[in-house]
């Protein structure tokens, strides 16, 4: 079973990269 948590943190972590992207 996937840790939920860390799955948010880690999408969190690529969209504020993706942001800082743009």
């Amino acid at each position: 079973i996937f840790n939920y948590a860390m799955i948010g943190s880690i999408l969190g972590h690529e969209i504020s990269h993706a942001l800082d992207n743009h």
